[in-house]
């Protein structure tokens, strides 16, 4: 599944760089995210949980920076499980600059197998797309506003 896309923030592009890339923000924005502890250098223990219609589930994983071109991008890998399936997945993050507004565009391709994928397959982009959106709703919240 791929996910494609972009969100224009308030905020220069080192803050908006700086918030990405904090754990504590990336705790308090990403949805359902109980724990987000740091196991080495760019890389963290996850725990989320999440529901997609009528699975919902705790899902355990790590999330992993690299790439790192600051403030310019970064690639994110995800790779996570629970009792309803296991979800891996790839993004690539550019920040670009203009009249004091950053915009973040997004690509990314995610692998979910078992149940999830299963049963919940053409639940799943709609659903991603709406924890992105959310995720990004809220750290523009931190940032000083979004357009």
């Amino acid at each position: 599944m791929e996910l494609v896309g972009e969100h224009t923030f308030d905020a220069p592009r080192q803050q908006v760089y700086d918030f990405l890339l904090d754990p504590e923000v990336l705790r308090q924005c990403l949805p359902g995210c109980e724990k987000l502890d740091r196991v080495g250098d760019d890389e963290y223990a996850a725990t989320m949980k999440i529901g997609i219609a009528m699975i919902k589930g705790t899902f355990s994983g790590r999330v992993k920076i690299t790439d790192k071109v600051g403030p310019e991008s970064f690639t994110m890998e995800v790779e996570g499980s629970g009792p309803q399936g296991q979800v891996s997945g790839v993004g690539k993050l550019t920040l670009t600059e203009a009249d004091g507004k950053t915009t973040v565009h997004y690509t990314g391709d995610a692998n979910v197998r078992g149940t999830i994928a299963r049963v919940g397959a053409r639940m799943i982009q709609p659903a991603a797309r709406q924890i992105v959106g959310q995720f990004f709703g809220c750290l523009a919240g931190k940032a000083g506003g979004a357009s």
